[in-house]
């Protein structure tokens, strides 16, 4: 049952964290996080059966060059992420992560991210993964009757 509530802190701390962060940038091409912003904490579900992914923004001069990323896990392991290629008018980016949802396990993983002039931005978070639930709550409420 706390799942729910371990959720909504985990986004909204991270949503706080990008927002107080500097996006990292190698003087012509900048990378910011959207979702799984440095030193956050957030929930995955352990039932989804599609793979890893993240999202960047991006501005600047990046649009001439595909951008490599790695996902490593808790364990050291390393996994390939889709490349990613800007464009103008297109500046937040999906990659996805060569492992699923259902295979990741609880604990500290990074991110690497290439820029074009060899500059790699690391996002270092703690992902706590479980069977996401439901709580519904129902509220009644009985006004006085009038005399």
């Amino acid at each position: 049952m706390l799942l729910p509530t371990i959720f909504l802190v985990a986004v909204a701390w991270g949503r706080l964290s990008l927002a107080a962060r500097d996006p990292v940038h190698d003087g012509g091409c900048q990378c910011a996080a959207v979702d799984y912003a440095d030193a956050g904490s957030y929930l995955v579900d352990a039932n989804n059966d599609g793979n890893f992914s993240y999202a960047s923004e991006f501005s600047g001069n990046c649009s001439d060059a595909a951008i490599a990323s790695i996902l490593k896990d808790p364990d050291d392991n390393e996994y390939d992420c889709t490349s990613i290629s800007p464009s103008p008018g297109q500046s937040v980016q999906i990659s996805e992560c060569d492992i699923p949802y259902y295979d990741m396990k609880s604990g500290t993983w990074q991110i690497f991210i290439k820029l074009p002039s060899n500059i790699t931005v690391t996002r270092t978070f703690f992902l706590t993964v479980g069977a996401a639930s439901t709580v519904v709550t129902t509220v009644r409420t009985h006004l006085p009757s009038c005399p």
